[in-house]
């Protein structure tokens, strides 16, 4: 969220592009997102290295049905260690996700995960999945150093398992705000 003094200059928005660019590598995304979904671009960083490019889609009405994650290994200098987990990717997901924000917590992680898998570039990638509370998520490794996340509401899970992996983005993404600058 931005918030600025009255009369201030309103902080630089990043473009979808410029969030792209920042992360400087090729990402996941839904082979063939429905027409009606909408893009919305974000990252995550640590040490000013930019380890992960998210990729939600998100209907007119504001739903968010699903999310792609992926991750890069932060470098070898790094100042701590960081990790993509689908526990804490599948919380931060359900619970924006959610009407009632705070509704999901840690503890709703109990049980176990299941084999499960995604087909990216139109091959079969094995990894783990997990599911609660109408919401599922399957994380694969993608070659050596690449992490993928994929949550979203159990409706979703059947178009949301098939990923390209590319550098621009298929789909309509989200106006921007008029304020965005």
């Amino acid at each position: 969220m931005f918030r600025s003094p009255p009369g201030a200059p309103r902080p630089h928005v990043p473009t979808p592009e410029e969030w792209i660019a920042s992360f400087g590598r090729r990402f996941a995304m839904l082979a063939e997102p429905p027409a009606e979904w909408r893009l919305l671009v974000g990252t995550s960083s640590q040490d000013d290295f930019v380890r992960e490019l998210q990729v939600q889609y998100i209907a007119a009405n504001r739903r968010t049905h699903a999310m792609v994650l992926t991750a890069q290994p932060l470098p070898a200098n790094a100042r701590y260690p960081a990790e993509t987990t689908l526990a804490g990717t599948m919380v931060n997901f359900a619970d924006n996700a959610s009407p009632r924000q705070g509704h999901f917590r840690w503890q709703d992680f109990e049980g176990e995960t299941t084999p499960a898998s995604l087909l990216v570039d139109g091959s079969e990638v094995e990894g783990s999945r997990f599911a609660f509370g109408g919401f599922f998520g399957t994380m694969v490794t993608v070659g050596e150093d690449e992490q993928i996340v994929v949550c979203g509401r159990e409706e979703a899970e059947d178009t949301a398992r098939s990923l390209v992996l590319g550098t621009t983005l298929r789909g309509e993404v989200w106006p921007r705000p008029l304020w965005a600058t």
